[in-house]
């Protein structure tokens, strides 16, 4: 994966349907790599418009010619913007996380359904 993320600049995710969670989006933001997404399913939940990528209206191709002219006239913002998402991931989305988070869901239910 390493390989294909070393020769793109900015990944983009266009889904017209709901994904929970799009790995692909978890990828770019691991190896640095900014972000635009559809504001549709989980994606807005991992892509902070503005700070590590940015999101669009699903179908809306003005919108998203708009934040891919954002990237090329803007060449600057790619690294810094990459590092956010990965600085974002680190926080958020790494297995260590996911556990702890998945863990304490867990307890609360138990905790919940024994009242």
């Amino acid at each position: 994966m390493e390989s294909i993320y070393n020769h793109i600049d900015v990944s983009i995710v266009p889904s017209l349907v709901d994904d929970s969670f799009p790995t692909t989006i978890l990828e770019s933001m691991y190896f640095k790599k900014p972000v635009i997404g559809t504001y549709i399913g989980g994606i807005p939940e991992m892509i902070e418009s503005g700070r590590n990528g940015f999101t669009f209206t699903p179908n809306n191709a003005s919108e998203l010619s708009e934040h891919i002219a954002f990237f090329i006239q803007n060449p600057e913002k790619i690294e810094v913007m990459g590092k956010i998402g990965q600085e974002i991931f680190n926080k958020k989305f790494t297995l260590e996380i996911f556990n702890k988070n998945y863990m304490h869901f867990i307890s609360n239910l138990f905790k919940s359904q024994s009242i």
